[in-house]
Order: structure tokens, then sequence, then C-alpha cells
């Protein structure tokens, strides 16, 4: 079955012909083994197994590379011994998709290797390694991604981080913590998929946020506020409301968007952020009481600047309805003719 003189892969897959595929597999075309490979990865017959550890051995780099995905694909634990030589391929997209296929196939020997590969010399297996850690969720990871945050490469930091967020482990909230602490110059990377992880933990990290919401820096007291808004738990209120008498403006802002994602007893600091002396805490008050009330309550001046910042929000994450916006130009234009 071929087309234009190269074996039609495409069709073999739409027919499911594994035995094909797994012939095609020999092909003298880089391009037809490759495809074949992928065509058995999302077929997922374990009969193509033994084929596919022979593709690890494949003079094409992209052939290899295939392969290890196809075989986390598939999850057959026969394929775990080759895919620990694989990590060792002198090709970073081979040593990588390997490692998130032992992470996929999981198994206490696939773990161990993985945290073993989590501490090499090579920065692509580390990624690789941290990711699948992620994916196999076990606990039994939790100290060597913990030892991963601080990594010199900011890639594994990030990629350890949002492993621990997978696992979701309690023990690992105060190195998360630790890590938004950390101040770099050139990306946030790290500190965004702490956050990020933080989330996913839920409950259990909430003390800690709380606690970080009075930290000496800015970022961090935003990135907590941010985080305690994504949990949704109404144990942070009284926190969050406190965090909106916060010296920067950004923090402010962010406590106000927590506040209008969790609800609660809020609506009345809400109300008072909506005079906050910053436009942008005004915005972020006005999204949060719309979320909360339906409506922002009378007697309180909106301003053209924040009536198109409100505006523009709306367009960004969908909360308020169009009649809401016009009611609130409306207010406008009533309280500008009436002199308030």
């Amino acid at each position: 079955m071929k087309a234009s003189g190269k074996l039609n892969v495409k069709k073999l897959a739409a027919k499911k012909d594994v035995r094909e595929l797994i012939r095609a597999l020999k092909d003298e075309d880089g391009d037809v083994r490759d495809a074949a490979a992928r065509a058995l990865g999302e077929i997922g017959n374990k009969s193509a197994v033994p084929a596919l550890v022979r593709a690890l051995k494949d003079e094409d780099g992209d052939v290899r590379d295939a392969a290890a995905w196809a075989l986390g694909e598939i999850g057959d634990k026969s394929a775990v011994p080759a895919l620990v030589r694989a990590l060792k391929d002198k090709n970073e997209d081979v040593s990588f998709n390997a490692a998130e296929a032992l992470g996929r196939i999981g198994g206490e020997s696939a773990v161990s290797t993985l945290i073993v590969a989590l501490r090499g010399k090579n920065r692509c297996v580390r990624f690789g390694a941290a990711k699948a850690l992620g994916l196999a969720g076990d606990k039994s990871a939790v100290p060597a991604l913990v030892e991963a945050l601080k990594d010199k490469d900011e890639h594994v930091r990030g990629s350890a981080a949002e492993a621990l967020g997978e696992i979701g482990d309690e023990s690992a909230v105060p190195a998360l913590i630790e890590v938004l602490k950390v101040k770099s110059p050139v990306s946030s990377l790290p500190g965004s998929a702490a956050c990020r992880a933080l989330v996913k933990i839920g409950g259990s990290a909430m003390p800690a946020l709380i606690k970080t919401l009075k930290d000496e820096g800015v970022g961090v007291r935003d990135d907590a506020a941010w985080a305690l808004g994504e949990i949704g738990d109404e144990s942070a209120v009284p926190a969050l409301i406190e965090v909106l008498k916060d010296e920067d403006e950004h923090v402010r802002a962010s406590a106000a968007g927590a506040l209008g994602k969790i609800g609660g007893s809020a609506v009345p600091a809400l109300i008072g952020a909506l005079k906050d002396e910053d436009k942008h805490v005004r915005a972020s008050a006005a999204v949060a009481m719309e979320k909360l009330k339906g409506k922002v309550p009378k007697n309180h001046y909106v301003d053209d600047r924040v009536f198109w910042l409100f505006y523009h929000w709306r367009n960004r994450i969908g909360t308020m309805g169009e009649p809401n916006v016009e009611r609130l130009r409306q207010r406008k234009m009533l309280e500008d003719s009436s002199g308030r």
C-alpha cells in the first residue's frame, strides 16, 4: 500500500493494521518508520512492543524518539529495561521521551530509575525525569523532587515543582513556598510552577500560603494571594481582606481578585476597595463584586479608566454580561450629569 512511492502509513493506521505497521518499522524510508512507530503508539496494541523496543536502536534519531514515545503510550512494563537504556541516548529528544515513557508506565523499577536520572548530568534527562515522576504520581519520589527544586537549571526546577503538584503530597509545601521566595533576575518559571503546584496540593497548603501573605517580597505576597483565590477555600477570606490594605497596589488587586473567586463575607471589604487610590485595585474589586453580587453597588463612583479596565477584564475572563457593562456606563453618565 504505497502512495507516490512511499508506504501509506495513514491508511494502515486508519485500518489499525498492526502487523503491517510493525513491518513498516523496517522500511528503508526514515519518515515511514517514524510515522509507523507513532501510529502504533496511538493504536496501543501491546503486540507491537518488541518491535518498538528494537526501533529504539534505529539509526534515525526521529525514529528512536517516536519509538520511545509510543512505548510510553502503550504502557507495557516489559519495555522498561530498554527505556532505561534509552535514557543515555545521545539524542536529547529520545532521552526525554524515554524518561516520560517510564513515568507513564510507572512501577517501582521505573520510578527508582527516574529518581537516579533526576540526579544525572544531562539537563534534558533531569527535566524529563522530573516530569515523568509527576506522571507516575509515586510519593516515594517526593524527597528527590524536593532536592531537584535546587537544581542549577531553572527548567528542571520548574519541572520538579510541577511534578510535586501532580503528586500532591503536603510534605512538599515548605519547599515550594521557599521557591516562591527566590528572586530570579532571569525568569519566574520555577516560582510560577511552584505557585501552581501549591494550588494543586490545595487545602493543606493554605496555612503556609496565608502566612506568606505577610512576606517581605511583593511578588511572593502577590503569588500567595492568587493561589489562595484559586484554591477557593473561605477560610482564607479574613487574611485576604487584610491584604486589601497592603502597601503594594498589585498585591491589593490580587487580593481583590481572589476574594471575588472565593466569595463568602468579602463584600463589605470589596465595596471599600472600590474607593482604592489605584485604578487597578478598583477594577479588580469591581470585577470581584460583579462575580459575587451581579452588580456594582449604587453610589460608588467608577471612573472612565476603571470602566474600561472593567470592560477589558470582562472580555478576558467572561464573567460579566453585556447588560452589566452597559449599566455601569449609564451609571457613570448619570453621576457625571448630577455633578457627583
